[in-house]
């Protein structure tokens, strides 16, 4: 229950870091993990955004710890709610979740608070159109306001790549996942695989996230490239029957995901 919390606390860090010179906004994460001092120097220090879930949310509405209750009062005049995930509040859940909108609406900020849904799941069948409408229809009940389908923000993706590549693209592939691990990939080896890598999006992804290990490990002292030189085959060197368009022209796969062992 804490792991989007936790992971927003991430995100919004890793943005706001960037930022030069005075810091834009404050947050911080009020939630069951956060021992008696942090509570209490969030009652003290309100943040501009706090992140918590639905449980504690409930508590703080309810219980009558004089910490809870100063955090929830300094939250009067509340001007967004936002849920994460908004595909998983249905059945008791989603009841129980509407309930506490409902609450939170009517205790914090009756006249203006603005609710945000975001999910990548709410709809995946039909047009754009029938999607927005679905999408709509659940947020109006689960947020208690009417909310249009002009409201609802849709992503669609386009292709950037060459589709007429793709023949070329499939048979290196094929016969990289094929051929198996090679031991180990130089350092020169790498600005090789930039051409097919552009051909495919997820080819792309795949080299961005290896070569961001790679460099992670290169600087951490306690590291190698093992977790790398395991994951990566160069398809022009792994067999003589491999198709190849060139010296330079290689690419890698992997056979686990690059995020672990």
């Amino acid at each position: 229950m804490n792991a989007l919390a936790n992971s927003q606390l991430e995100e919004l860090d890793k943005f706001i870091s960037n930022v030069e010179g005075a810091k834009p906004i404050t947050f911080d994460r009020y939630t069951g993990q956060d021992d008696a001092k942090t509570r209490r120097r969030i009652a003290e220090n309100p943040p501009d955004v706090l992140l918590t879930n639905f449980m504690m949310l409930e508590l703080l509405m309810t219980r009558q710890d004089e910490v809870d209750r100063r955090v929830i009062s300094n939250c009067v005049g509340l001007r967004f709610l936002v849920l994460d995930e908004l595909h998983t509040y249905r059945g008791r859940q989603g009841a129980d979740v509407a309930l506490l909108v409902r609450r939170v609406r009517e205790r914090l900020a009756p006249e203006r608070l603005q609710c945000v849904g975001t999910s990548a799941t709410m709809a995946s069948e039909g047009s754009v159109g029938n999607k927005s409408r679905v999408v709509a229809r659940v947020a109006s009940k689960l947020f208690s306001i009417e909310i249009p389908e002009s409201n609802v923000i849709v992503e669609t993706l386009d292709r950037v790549t060459d589709s007429t590549q793709d023949k070329r693209l499939r048979p290196v592939l094929g016969a990289a996942i094929d051929a198996g691990l090679r031991g180990s990939v130089t350092d020169a080896e790498l600005p090789g695989v930039v051409y097919l890598l552009k051909q495919s999006a997820r080819a792309t992804m795949l080299f961005s996230r290896a070569r961001n290990r790679r460099h992670t490990q290169q600087n951490d002292p306690r590291g190698s490239k093992d977790l790398v030189e395991q994951r990566v085959a160069v398809c022009n060197e792994a067999s003589p029957q491999t198709p190849t368009h060139g010296a330079d022209e290689r690419i890698f796969v992997t056979r686990r995901p690059l995020g672990g062992r």
